[in-house]
């Protein structure tokens, strides 16, 4: 039998690199999608898809990942998980054109989806509550560099590698984590209530539908806009369905009565607000550095790394602000911080002085942060510890489909002012189709401000 003491020292450094390699894989993709569009021969808009199909899986197969490691046991889910995730990001970098690579995102997301969730509940059956603290620290500090870091990385490697090295990274990292796992997690099954058939059918279909809808806006040269409209229309329609489904079912996929919480239901808002802004921002930046400003992938990476260092340094701090200021002073200032920056960054030109260009993504940066550990707080401060994992499923998986949506509007706007200016979008003029759709981005930050408003100004935070 394995030292119980050896199990957890080991298993944190496990879920750490596995949380890392999922992190990375989110944004490492931004800074490669100019690059990766040259080689398939299309606009660097229709990468979207393999970006926000990444979000949309990760928010279809979030909400049952908890089930099935009850049901199949910790092991074979976590096996499974980085195996499929391993797999999928060689077809990845295999692929030769953007349909494959959608698709091949999309299972990579799939992986995504139980990986994550599983290993934080490994983490939470070994460790006694006293210790959670410390080992959650060791585990998400480095899991987190995976996220700030992969726009960066992602310059360094698509120009002195090539775009397919994004994914292939984490082929060794997955080999190394399905060894280890396999040696020193322990198969643990639960009886698992009953599986909600229905609730998930109607889940995925109508997030899938609505997806699809704000994807293919303007693309009517892809699928005709009946069919577009139509996908709208009844995404539409299933998401009211899920809605009364999950209010008369007893033991549905979703339990909607969370949101009388007041604290959860304004923190949830502000999230969607803020996933939807911040993946538009990642995916934004590095293709108007690329292919506007005509910076190196390598160059638009370092460019972008100010956002990632004020992450680090106000993810330490943000507790000690926040039980200072209390939820609302806090969000408050930092969403208008955050707002103010989306908004500046539409007025970012080729000649723009570097010094400006920095100061405002490391402000950014830092209200990001802010602003998601806050929120991240505040949906837990006035829920009842039997409501945890239910406020855990609807926020982890709005959060991702807030960011596919975020991608399909930031599209929809890039082509939409394009083609209402009737400018050539990768050109200096097209800068000014930027600048619109960070304003438009911007809209949404004042919309999760005015949310942020409506909380008490409560001096008392993390209570529970």
């Amino acid at each position: 039998m394995i030292d119980q003491n050896k199990i957890r020292r080991i298993i944190p450094l496990l879920v750490a690199m596995v949380i890392f390699m999922e992190f990375l894989d989110i944004s490492i993709i931004n800074t490669a999608v100019p690059t990766i569009a040259k080689e398939f021969m299309i606009s660097p808009i229709l990468l979207k898809f393999s970006v926000a199909s990444y979000f949309l899986s990760l928010a279809i197969f979030i909400p049952i990942s908890g089930w099935c490691t009850d049901k199949f046991g910790t092991k074979i889910v976590f096996l499974s998980s980085v195996f499929l995730f391993t797999i999928s990001s060689i077809l990845c970098a295999l692929s030769h054109n953007v349909i494959q690579l959608t698709f091949f995102r999309f299972l990579q997301g799939v992986g995504g989806a139980f990986m994550n969730p599983v290993s934080r509940i490994i983490v939470l059956r070994i460790f006694p509550p006293k210790e959670l603290v410390k080992a959650q620290g060791m585990i998400f500090t480095p899991a987190m560099l995976g996220y700030v870091l992969g726009p960066f990385l992602g310059g360094i490697i698509t120009e002195y590698l090539s775009w397919q090295w994004i994914f292939l990274i984490n082929v060794p990292v997955g080999i190394l984590a399905l060894y280890v796992g396999n040696k020193y997690i322990e198969q643990i099954k639960l009886v698992a209530k009953s599986f909600d058939l229905i609730g998930f059918i109607i889940v995925a279909s109508s997030l899938v539908l609505i997806s699809f809808f704000v994807e293919m806006l303007n693309h009517y040269e892809l699928v005709s806009k009946s069919l577009v409209f139509l996908s709208g229309v009844v995404g539409v329609i299933l998401a009211t369905v899920l809605i009364l489904y999950c209010i008369i079912h007893p033991n549905s996929i979703f339990d909607l009565s969370i949101f009388k919480i007041k604290s959860f239901n304004i923190g949830f808002k502000i999230n969607m607000s803020l996933f939807a802004i911040t993946a538009s921002v990642s995916f934004l930046l590095p293709l108007m550095f690329q292919e506007d400003f005509h910076y190196s992938a390598s160059q638009s990476g370092f460019l972008i790394l100010p956002i990632a260092i004020a992450q680090l340094i106000f993810r330490g701090l943000a507790p000690t602000f926040i039980n200072k200021f209390g939820f609302r002073k806090m969000l408050v200032t930092a969403l208008s911080l955050f707002t103010l920056c989306v908004f500046l960054m539409g007025s970012f030109v080729n000649n723009s002085s570097l010094i400006y260009i920095v100061v405002i993504e490391l402000i950014f940066g830092g209200a990001m942060i802010l602003c998601g550990s806050s929120t991240g707080a505040l949906n837990y401060v006035d829920t009842p510890k039997d409501k945890f994992s239910v406020a855990t499923s609807l926020d982890m998986t709005f959060r991702q489909f807030s960011a596919s949506i975020g991608i399909g509007i930031t599209s929809f706007c890039l082509t939409s002012f394009a083609s209402i200016l009737q400018l050539n979008l990768f050109s200096v003029d097209g800068t000014r189709v930027f600048h619109y759709t960070f304003y438009v981005m911007g809209v949404l930050g004042l919309i999760a401000l005015i949310n942020a408003f409506q909380l008490d100004n409560k001096s008392k935070l993390i209570s529970n």
